[in-house]
């Protein structure tokens, strides 16, 4: 079989450290591995980083014009609406002038992950498929106006809440639930899960490392990493032998959390700062903790799926998560995770004992690792492909 042409479009830039980049980044990856010809469409991006050496490759910038450049110049001022839809109108309308730039590339496919970008592509393209990731509740508007294409369109929303919104919208669309992935290499071991638990059992007095690695404030709204500066101060109080790390901050956001710390006393010796690190960094960091916490964001229309958690699983450590209906949801086999209470600190401190001390944690360790074994870029990739060309 002939393997497809796949253009994949982002509206924002590219490569960038944010969720979507690291999936766009995977996504490309694997579609050329499986041997397709693949090219992502983006603006360009002043972000490095060596783990996008090979897609950068792979990659075509926007043309601007200077009225898209000012609409979302004018719309990346702050969060208000009036500077969402001025951002909204500069992209679409740096798309529709760039959709002449992707026809030349003749693509099969078109792979994207807004309704609107989905809409604008089938005004030009006549017989091209297109893959539409759901990663967030979006406008409705678009939704509706897409019913007209669902003989060539293909929904793939990332967990169940965005499978309930897209049928209550469109209850005959084409669709596979895809939730984001982890690469299978850094699966720990059952021999390394065993070492880390004899490790944990008889170093007595060794200090306890609990981590949180990723993003602090993206799009104006906390990631709930307070929880861990709140239970680190606890264990100062407590003169407790655990030392808590907070890793993947931003330049813009050291002086204020230099400040939260200073108001609440946290010394150096219970919890440290680290900046943002390359992805592939990020994963090696991660098996260095013996406890990683998964708090959630401060944003009740946060839906999408914790690619974060996936990851902390694959590493075979203890992982604790905050407690929600989206991430409960997430587990219906074995594996039963370590739950606290979202922006709870005395619930955190107590969960990271509970884990400690549980009989049954070489299961629970091994249980993570077997889930997020299941969502492999590889398989996500593959099984979003396959569905779309041979889904009649």
């Amino acid at each position: 079989m002939v393997k497809p042409r796949i253009a994949i479009i982002l509206n924002s830039k590219f490569p960038t450290a944010k969720a979507y980049g690291i999936t766009s980044k995977y996504t490309c990856e694997e579609l050329i591995k499986i041997g397709c010809e693949v090219k992502i469409f983006s603006s360009p991006s002043e972000y490095t980083d060596r783990d996008f050496k090979l897609t950068s490759k792979y990659t075509t910038n926007f043309k601007s014009k200077l009225l898209n450049r000012f609409l979302i110049k004018l719309g990346e001022r702050n969060s208000s609406r009036t500077s969402n839809f001025l951002w909204l109108l500069g992209t679409m309308h740096r798309l529709i002038t760039n959709l002449n730039l992707i026809s030349q590339f003749k693509p099969d496919i078109i792979w994207t992950r807004d309704p609107w970008c989905a809409f604008l592509t089938f005004l030009k393209f006549n017989n091209t498929k297109v893959i539409l990731e759901i990663h967030s509740k979006s406008s409705k508007l678009f939704f509706r106006l897409l019913s007209v294409y669902n003989n060539r369109l293909y929904y793939f929303p990332i967990n169940q809440k965005n499978e309930k919104f897209l049928l209550k919208i469109q209850p005959e669309a084409k669709y596979l639930i895809a939730p984001m992935g982890i690469d299978a290499k850094n699966l720990a071991k059952s021999s390394e899960i065993r070492k880390f638990i004899i490790r944990l059992r008889t170093s007595k007095y060794s200090k306890i490392k609990i981590g949180y690695v990723g993003k602090f404030s993206p799009q104006h709204y906390s990631k709930g990493f307070e929880d861990l500066i709140l239970v680190s101060n606890k264990f100062q109080k407590n003169r407790q032998n655990f030392e808590v790390t907070l890793v993947g901050y931003l330049p813009d956001e050291k002086k204020e959390l230099d400040e939260l710390i200073s108001n609440l006393g946290v010394s150096s010796k219970y919890l440290k700062l680290k900046k943002h690190v390359p992805h592939s960094k990020a994963i090696e960091i991660m098996k260095k903790f013996d406890i990683l916490i998964m708090p959630l964001p401060n944003n009740t229309n946060y839906r999408g799926m914790p690619l974060k958690l996936l990851e902390y699983l694959s590493v075979g450590k203890i992982t604790i998560i905050a407690k929600s209906d989206l991430t409960t949801n997430l587990f219906k086999g074995k594996y039963r995770p370590f739950f606290y209470e979202k922006n709870d600190p005395e619930s955190l401190y107590e969960c990271i004992f509970s884990s400690l001390n549980s009989k049954d944690l070489y299961n629970n360790i091994t249980n993570g690792v077997n889930f997020a074994s299941e969502f492999s870029w590889q398989l996500r990739t593959e099984s979003i492909l396959n569905f779309t060309l041979n889904k009649i």
